[in-house]
């Protein structure tokens, strides 16, 4: 199955098997994004050799490289640089691998619904950073903000990547959802500044 537009996005369950179209005989298929990028499976990836990948699949599978086939080619590289791309956009943003990776492990419904937060005290914390971040309009002020904001996402990121390791599903699934909203917290810094 090919993975595009809505069914990428609300159906990471169905990722459990990626298939580049064949070119002129050529298929290539793949367990997961991970296998597709010739990386290990899991949370932790290194952004370098991600690239790296992307950068080698995106040049061989470009629709420019098939501009020459036949139509049917030229169909199949177009898809296979979208499947790339997707799969590519999904790998590199910490909080929709994370999503990914629990999807894969089977937990999709919490990966992908909007989860709520169960903890009062990080409920609190986000709530206070809203209205801190709607009430300040000093760009030194949120750039300190964000720069706050930058330091709980990375420290949010080590502990996923400990809770991915340990394979321990609900603090992972718990720290996707705080993630989630440190992530849109510094959405709204940014659209601020």
């Amino acid at each position: 199955m090919l993975l595009t537009g809505s069914n990428l996005t609300t159906g990471f369950a169905l990722a459990r098997r990626v298939y580049l179209p064949a070119i002129s005989g050529h298929q290539f298929a793949s367990d997961s994004y991970f296998d597709l990028f010739g990386l290990r499976s899991g949370f932790d990836v290194d952004p370098k050799e991600l690239e790296a990948a992307y950068k080698d699949l995106q040049r061989r599978h470009h629709p420019d490289r098939h501009a020459m086939g036949s139509e049917e080619d030229q169909e199949r590289s177009a898809e296979q640089s979208t499947l790339v791309n997707q799969a590519y956009a999904t790998l590199k943003k910490p909080l929709q691998r994370a999503k990914y990776v629990l999807a894969q492990a089977g937990h999709a419904e919490a990966s992908v619904g909007e989860g709520t937060i169960e903890d009062p005290e990080l409920l609190m914390k986000v709530m206070e950073a809203r209205e801190l971040v709607e009430s300040l309009a000093d760009s030194e002020q949120l750039q300190q903000l964000r720069k706050e904001n930058a330091d709980q996402q990375e420290r949010c990121i080590q502990e996923l990547g400990s809770a991915f390791r340990e394979r321990s599903w609900h603090k992972a699934i718990e720290l996707t959802t705080e993630l989630r909203y440190i992530t849109r917290i510094g959405e709204a810094i940014s659209q601020k500044l």
